[in-house]
């Protein structure tokens, strides 16, 4: 196995707690004297299962952001994309045309919760056009 898949097994193992926890309640008794331990428990591990799932996402997201930095001609961005708060929404594709040219270009969007991004393909590299923070 690869380090990738030894780093990933406590978080498959943690998700598989609930569903045999569910399925021990299930076979338990309400007059058991474990049931209401094992309703509880259930609740804790639900909770912790969302609070990793959550934090996954972040970090996932948080990894996204570093490779868009990364995909950026070195110091065309006037600003350090990479920041605790910032999170990336959503990313697409663009046509951007000048009001008096016919001429149309290929663009890139990039929406974060903070701040829109706007850039054009490079041949190696994206090419920044313009950060808008939103208010």
């Amino acid at each position: 196995m690869d380090l990738e898949s030894f780093q990933i097994k406590p978080i498959q193992r943690i998700t598989k707690y609930p569903l045999l926890l569910g399925d021990l309640l299930k076979h338990t008794p309400s007059s058991h004297p474990d049931h209401e331990c094992l309703v509880k428990a259930l609740n804790m591990i639900k909770s912790v299962v969302q609070d990793v799932n959550e934090a996954k996402a972040r970090h996932e997201n948080r990894q996204k952001i570093f490779k868009l930095q990364q995909s950026f001609i070195p110091k065309s961005i006037p600003t350090e994309l990479f920041q605790p708060h910032r999170a990336l929404l959503i990313t697409g594709t663009m046509h951007f045309k000048k009001q008096d040219e016919t001429y149309k270009t290929n663009g890139l969007m990039y929406l974060f919760n903070d701040a829109l991004l706007l850039a054009k393909p490079g041949w190696r590299k994206n090419v920044f056009i313009d950060f808008l923070l939103l208010s």
